[in-house]
């Protein structure tokens, strides 16, 4: 992917961090309910 020129140097920096941190609650958000939501074996 190319970058965009008018993008600010700092707005791709701060999106990686909010994409990261998506990402890291999505995971425990499955995770927890792969463990708890469904009976364990």
């Amino acid at each position: 992917m190319r970058r965009k020129r008018y993008t600010p140097i700092a707005m791709p920096h701060i999106f990686r961090i909010r994409d990261a941190v998506g990402g890291l609650a999505l995971a425990v958000f499955f995770l927890y309910d792969a463990a708890y939501a469904r009976p364990m074996h």
